[in-house]
């Protein structure tokens, strides 16, 4: 068990988080359990496991935070100009034709209709905003909601602040058109194929900014194999964009030597058999297993032994 009591500075914090993304990303990326609704922040009564836990949703409420942000700019030039598909709506036009009239119910009616003014069965197309990368953006929207809605930062701080105002930003969205009309919703895997293929084929109107949806939606899956230098730098800024106290800079600290330690073994020789498992199985069993020669090696994090 490792116990470390260091400052660091931001640029030493930065470094340690960016060699050890692959590990604290592991917990963001098809973590299979949510967000509880409690306070983040540590306290000194909390044992150890109850740290890592709290850093752990610490570290997804500041990417969340880091994330919709990011994602308000895309949604922002989106509506400049979403997608759209061409529905048929049938109404009744009172009087004068407007639109285009719908003979077969036109003929079925005009034996029997003896009111006037007449009125005409018409069919008329308009723009309907239900396509995969709309519906792509409320599905978003609704998950991105519930991380920031299911957690909270202590009162009167930075991050409670701007974690209340986004949450209230994509909440307002869902009521304002065009997501208000999106109704029928699909899987998230389902909607990230559909829409990359119909970006590939140009069938948005809009596939810059679709397509920088697409690269959010990576970025904030924690997709690392998708990712690339930058995008990961980004992504480490997001989780620094707030002040760290000991407690967090010792926990990036502890998750970086956890890896080191692993590439270590293989450097001594040790084959890798299992691993590295996410964070959020850590009491489940060891993060690493190595085998040497006839020698087992099990690699684990905050146990209590």
């Amino acid at each position: 068990m490792l116990r470390v009591n260091i400052t660091l500075n931001n640029t030493s914090i930065k470094k340690f988080l960016l060699q050890a993304l692959n590990l604290v990303s592991s917990y963001l990326f098809d973590k299979s359990v949510s967000l509880e609704i409690s306070a983040v922040g540590f306290t000194q009564q909390q044992d150890l496991d109850d740290e890592t836990a709290t850093f752990l949703k610490d570290v997804e409420l500041r990417h969340a935070i880091a994330c919709a942000k990011r994602l308000q700019e895309i949604v922002l030039l989106i509506e400049r100009r979403p997608s759209s598909r061409r529905v048929v709506v049938r109404s009744e036009s009172k009087g004068d034709v407007r639109g285009r009239i719908d003979f077969p119910l036109y003929i079925a009616r005009r034996l029997t209709q003896v009111s006037m003014p007449r009125y005409y069965p018409v069919i008329h197309h308009q723009a309907a905003p239900q396509t995969p990368e709309n519906t792509l953006v409320v599905t978003l929207f609704n998950r991105i909601a519930t991380q920031l809605g299911d957690a909270a930062y202590p009162q009167h701080t930075a991050e409670e602040r701007d974690r209340t105002e986004l949450y209230n930003w994509v909440r307002s969205r869902l009521r304002r058109l065009p997501w208000a009309l999106i109704i029928k919703l699909e899987s998230l895997e389902y909607l990230q194929g559909v829409v990359a293929q119909r970006i590939r084929k140009h069938q948005t109107g809009n596939d810059i900014v679709y397509s920088g949806l697409l690269g959010w939606l990576n970025e904030w899956r924690a997709d690392l194999s998708y990712l690339g230098d930058r995008e990961a730098e980004i992504m480490v800024d997001g989780l620094l964009a707030f002040p760290q106290d000991a407690a967090f800079q010792n926990k990036v600290f502890e998750i970086w030597c956890l890896q080191e330690v692993a590439r270590s073994l293989e450097r001594c020789g040790c084959t890798l058999n299992k691993g590295p498992l996410s964070l959020h199985q850590r009491t489940a069993g060891p993060l690493y297993s190595f085998n040497k020669d006839s020698l087992c090696i099990d690699v684990w994090f905050q146990r209590q032994y």
